[in-house]
């Protein structure tokens, strides 16, 4: 992994251990130190003090699995897909007339993004949707961000 692959709050883990048991690294800021661009400062599972790590092949997303999402408020329909049930759609409601569904697909690792932006003044309705391969949490943190959605993503 590249430190510009990231963003500060992502959660990452060693390779090592990343599909039993991952220890798991949040993400404090990038290029910590001036002359150590790949130097990160994270929080080691939960710890409270920092530690200054490089982020190199060592490093590795965590896998993104329905259980993930079930803690985080996402529930399977009926078709077997995860879709959020509680603050991301509320959050996404209603800001300036648009609104956001998102939809996550085990097979594939697909996240369906589709955005709807009503004109309040003439009333036209203009839809954007998005597929994006969603493998592990940190790219579903960023497609989060980037749909505008604060989500503070538990592990």
């Amino acid at each position: 992994m590249k430190p510009n692959e990231l963003m500060i709050g992502d959660w990452v883990t060693f390779k090592d251990c990343q599909h039993e048991n991952p220890i798991l690294i949040k993400i404090i800021a990038i290029g910590f130190q001036a002359d150590e661009e790949n130097d990160c400062l994270v929080q080691i599972d939960g710890d409270k003090a920092c530690d200054i790590i490089a982020i190199d092949d060592e490093i590795v997303g965590i896998p993104l699995t329905a259980e993930i999402l079930e803690k985080n408020g996402w529930e399977k329909d009926d078709d077997g897909f995860y879709e959020p049930i509680m603050e991301l759609n509320e959050v996404s409601k209603d800001r300036n007339g648009e609104s956001i569904w998102l939809e996550w697909g085990i097979k594939g690792h697909i996240l369906d993004v589709e955005k709807e932006i009503e004109n309040r003044n003439n009333g036209s309705l203009s839809i954007s949707r998005a597929i994006i391969k969603c493998e592990f949490v940190h790219e579903l943190q960023h497609a989060l961000k980037l749909c505008g959605i604060e989500k503070e993503i538990v592990l």
